[in-house]
């Protein structure tokens, strides 16, 4: 890949389901969950930014740039979803490439940004995994970003719906033989075969982030 990356981090959604905290910010193995994915993304791109909504000052204090989230432009940031964070915060990126993550998907792969494009020709890519499209796990052309605004003054919010009409490619994840160490954790130095399981998962509720830390702290 000769192209540089930027990452936008989405970190807008609410954390209904986590006692109503803000979803980046909820402890995770002793550190606001939205770490881990910036630890896993940052080494792999060329510059990094986090997409938010509430919280800014929590989240500038993490030390990347954090572009909030400018909705319509009308004050009303919370009804139209992903795409509004990504448009806004695109506008801060500087390289033609975009790679957008959710906060909430602590054991990202380390080597994501270099198979994603590896022959990428398309105006973007997404990933397949655990049976379904991934669609927060993109990396788009900038050339593309524009169509978000259209796309959402039409009134469509779906992210799956705004690649589709872009003609984005999907890439069916295939974890390779080496397999990667845990995410936020210097013990994990041992090759854990079955992290390919959870590479994509997002931690939706309390339980599902008590059962991710158990994976850590037990090596899986």
């Amino acid at each position: 890949m000769t192209e540089k990356v930027s990452a936008i981090i989405l970190a807008g959604g609410q954390g209904t389901r986590m006692g109503h905290e803000n979803k980046g910010l909820v402890s995770f193995n002793g550190r606001p969950l939205i770490q881990s994915a910036i630890d896993r993304i940052s080494p792999q791109v060329d510059e990094l930014i986090i997409s938010a909504n509430l919280n800014i000052n929590e989240y500038q204090s993490l030390g990347y740039p954090v572009v909030v989230d400018g909705g319509d432009g009308d004050g009303d940031n919370e009804s139209l979803g992903p795409l509004s964070g990504i448009l806004s915060s695109s506008r801060s990126t500087k390289h033609p490439l975009i790679l957008v993550v959710p906060c909430d998907m602590p054991f990202l792969p380390t080597d994501l940004v270099e198979k994603m494009t590896a022959g990428f020709e398309s105006k973007a890519v997404s990933i397949f995994a655990n049976n379904r499209l991934q669609p927060l796990v993109t990396i788009i052309k900038t050339e593309a970003i524009d169509s978000i605004t259209s796309y959402l003054a039409d009134g469509r919010r779906s992210v799956t719906g705004w690649l589709e009409e872009i003609d984005a490619s999907v890439m069916n994840w295939q974890e390779s033989n080496t397999s990667e160490d845990l995410a936020g954790d210097d013990r994990a130095s041992e090759p854990i075969p079955e992290l390919a399981e959870y590479a994509f998962n997002n931690i939706n509720s309390l339980e599902e982030l008590t059962a991710a830390e158990h994976r850590i702290n037990n090596h899986l």
